[in-house]
Order: structure tokens, then sequence, then C-alpha cells
């Protein structure tokens, strides 16, 4: 018996998303009608029967491509949530993407004979979808093993292939630690040519993730030594931006239960912005990184950006008392140094000039970050600092800097600083 069925036209608009949405859901209510439609979009060659009869065949079959071929380019390019960088399983559920469209609901059902069809319509097998992932990204996502299969048997979809729109340095490896995929993750190891774990791979892995997990990608081959090509990141550096001191913990009683040259040589290393991971976690803020860095690391060689900017002006820079302390403590040098990025006297002055600029100086905040201010200044100078040096291209000194901008307090510590400094100097002749 033929099957008819009548197209809904209540509130459906003519539009051709509409069209195509209503011929796929036509067919799919038909026994076998999946299949049957993919025979007639791939009939390429003469029936048997009349020619007749294969051309209009051939006519239907054109047509059909015809009326979807628009539908799924419009529906793979129209966007309907904000792009995201990050891998966000709620948001895909909510989606309405995924309610709307056939791809989308082929996706979320992990309906692998509705997507062989719309392959057949002429969809791209990793078309970027609106949420801003690829196809591939959204199977990885949503643990969609049937659709994930066939993009990786059938249309051989490798592991350099896009995953994200917004980010194109995001690979499948990514993703799958993403969503704590290690079995698939392994998997994607061995489509790779020479069985690696790229520096990406390794970066993403510091950066977001945990130490048990980079135990386990280090366990499958990956590198702690690695430096990213693009970016000439460390693995350390890509540790101080994970919250998570244990991956950092990890790096480094690894580097150097290995061989303690690779770790004291990684900690000399500058990424594409001049920093050591030492000077990186400083400029950040990040006490706690810092404080395991510094006690590894020389003291002389790497606390000093590619411009001779030191951690000790960093932590100036950001009125950070006790990271000053720290650092003062450990022996880090550079109190005095003079370059164009500043020395620590001059941060400090210039916080203070950004304190006047605002025009309050007498409200609250304005109030505690001058405490701060010349509390660290006496820090410095309780450990041979000198206000008065300068150079780098600079016309002057902090003191004479301070005095300008009528910084009386920090002048008159300073004074006072000197006094003393100059009496003892004497007494000891």
């Amino acid at each position: 018996m033929a099957h008819t069925h009548a197209i809904p036209c209540s509130d459906m608009e003519l539009t051709v998303e509409d069209l195509g949405q209503t011929m796929l859901t036509i067919f799919s209510q038909i026994p076998g009608g999946i299949d049957q439609f993919r025979r007639i979009l791939n009939h390429a060659t003469p029936s048997p029967v009349s020619h007749g009869t294969a051309s209009l065949r051939t006519s239907a079959r054109n047509k059909l491509q015809e009326i979807a071929r628009p539908f799924l380019d419009e529906m793979t390019a129209s966007t309907t949530i904000p792009l995201s960088d990050q891998p966000s399983f709620s948001q895909l559920q909510s989606d309405p993407y995924f309610t709307n469209t056939s791809l989308g609901k082929a996706l979320y059902q992990d309906d692998v004979e509705v997507f062989q069809a719309l392959r057949d319509l002429g969809l791209k097998p990793n078309s970027l979808l609106p949420c801003g992932y690829t196809i591939l990204g959204v199977a990885i996502i949503l643990s969609r093993d049937y659709i994930l299969e066939h993009l990786l048997t059938v249309e051989a979809l490798g592991v350099s292939t896009l995953v994200n729109g917004c980010n194109p340095q995001r690979n499948p490896m990514t993703l799958a630690l993403d969503v704590e995929r290690m079995a698939l993750f392994r998997r994607f190891l061995l489509l790779e040519q020479d069985d690696a774990i790229t520096s990406a791979v390794m970066m993403h892995c510091c950066q977001f993730h945990s130490a048990h997990m980079l135990a386990e990608v280090v366990s499958l081959g990956g590198n702690i030594w690695i430096v990213d090509a693009a970016s000439k990141r460390t693995t350390l550096h890509a540790a101080v931006d994970n919250p998570d001191l244990a991956v950092l913990d990890y790096l480094l009683l690894n580097m150097h239960t290995v061989n303690f040259f690779p770790r004291w040589m990684t900690l000399g290393l500058q990424d594409l912005e001049g920093h050591t991971p030492v000077t990186k976690a400083a400029a950040a803020g990040r006490y706690q990184h810092l404080t395991r860095l510094v006690r590894v690391c020389d003291t002389r060689a790497h606390t000093e950006n590619a411009d001779g900017v030191t951690v000790l002006t960093y932590a100036a820079r950001r009125l950070d008392v006790e990271m000053v302390q720290f650092l003062v403590n450990a022996g880090c040098r550079g109190m005095n140094n003079w370059v164009p990025g500043g020395n620590p006297f001059s941060s400090l002055v210039n916080a203070y000039a950004e304190i006047q600029k605002t025009g309050d100086e007498r409200n609250e905040s304005s109030v505690k970050k001058v405490q701060v201010i010349l509390l660290i200044t006496k820090i410095l100078l309780s450990c041979n600092g000198d206000p008065f040096a300068y150079g780098g291209g600079q016309a002057q000194s902090p003191f004479s800097q301070a005095k300008k901008l009528c910084f009386e307090e920090f002048v008159e510590i300073v004074e006072e600083w000197r006094e003393k400094t100059i009496g003892e100097t004497v007494e000891e002749a």
C-alpha cells in the first residue's frame, strides 16, 4: 500500500528550511524511508525501467537536492547563541537548534542514518554549527558515538580537524580532554601518524586540567619539556595559568626526578612576550605559583623578562606587599635596575601618579593604596634599594619624580633613610 503523508501547514511558513525539515520528517516516518530517500538522492545511473521513468526520478532527485541545499547552507551558517571557546554541555542542551533542525536532531539523538541522508543532500561532514563548534566537536562533547564513529571511519576526519570556530588551535584531542573522555583521547592518539602528543595538547592539558590527567597524558607519551613553536611557551608557562597548583608541582617534581638540568634550562626559557615562567607568575599575581618557582630557580638568571624588567618590579606594580617581601627575602635582585620598563621604585611613584590623576586622593581606597606604596618603599629601602638611581632613558630618578608630584610622604621616608644611611657610613669610617 502506498504511503501518503500530508504536509502540516497550520503554522508553517513557506521557507526553504520548513520544506527541507518537513521532507525529512515525512521520509523518517515511512518504514525504511531514510534508506529510500538516500537511494533516490544517490541514484546516478539510469534505471532498468523506461527512459521516461529514469528521467522523472532524476528530475525528482535534482529537485530534492535543489530544495535541500540552501536549507543546509542556511542552518549551518546562522547563529543562535554566542560562539564559545570552552565546551558547555548545558548550553548545547538548551540550544533550540538541537530540537528545531534536522541536523541538530540527528546529532542530539545520535541518528547516523539521518546524518548520512543529510550528507547525501550535500552537507559538509564537519560543518560549523551555530553554537561555535563543528559537527565533530558537538559529537565529542555530547558523546554521540555512532556519528563519531561515522566521522572517524567513513569520513576519515583526523586529529587536526577543526572543532571550534572561535579557536583554531583547539583540536579533537584537547576537546576529548575537556570532556574527560580518555578512551577517545587514546583513539585520536592512534590516528596520529607519528603517534605523538603535540605541544598544543600538552599546553592545553597543563593550563586547563588536573595533575592526575596530566600524569595520564604523560604516561601515553606526553613530553613535559616540550616547547610550543607558535607561542614559545613551555609547560611551566602553561601551568602558571592553571589555578590548580598541583599541576605546577607535578612538573617541577618530575623535571627534577628525571634530570635536574632540563628543569633548570626550562625555567630560563622566554615566551613570545619575553616572560620566563617566574616573571609570568609575578606579572599575573600568582603568588603561590611564584613561590614554588623562585625556590627552584636561579634568582640571578630567571627573574627578569626579555626587557630586563624584574619580578620585584612586577610585584611593586601590583602593590603586593606579601610578594615583595617574599622576593626580597629570597634574594631576588633588580631593585635598582634601570630599564625602559622601570624598576620597583619608579613603579611605586607611577602608581601614586595614577591616584593623582583620578582626583580621589582622599577617598578610603586611595588612602589605603598610598599606605601600601609607602610600606613597600620601606621594605625596599631596608634591603639596599636606591630611589636615587636612574637611567634606561629616564630623565629623572624616582625620588625626583616623587618631589615633582608632591608625594610628600614618599620624599620624607626617603630623606630619613638617606640621613640614616649617611650617618651609619660616617660612623663606620
